[in-house]
């Protein structure tokens, strides 16, 4: 009867043990980064190109565009990156 009663405690030591480190690695997780988007004109803006050289890029694959409605945005961190390149 002791030797159940010790592993019962043991075993909710090991749960509760268990539901702090959960706790401790939700406080401790990043919240998650909210996208920016640019469209044609904010992108050719900021990398200093023209418009056209935006859908060169886009088809051509250096650039990945996402169609939104009728419309062609970019990752304001894609633009970034391709700066930095």
């Amino acid at each position: 009867m002791k030797l159940i009663l010790r592993l019962t405690r043991s075993a909710f030591q090991a749960v509760r043990l268990l539901a702090e480190i959960a706790t401790e690695l939700k406080d401790n997780r990043r919240p998650p980064r909210e996208e920016v988007w640019l469209d044609n004109v904010q992108a050719a803006s900021y990398l200093n190109v023209s418009i056209r050289t935006i859908y060169t890029y886009k088809i051509n694959g250096t650039l990945k565009a996402y169609r939104i409605g009728r419309r062609d945005y970019y990752r304001q961190s894609d633009i970034f990156r391709m700066k930095q390149s």
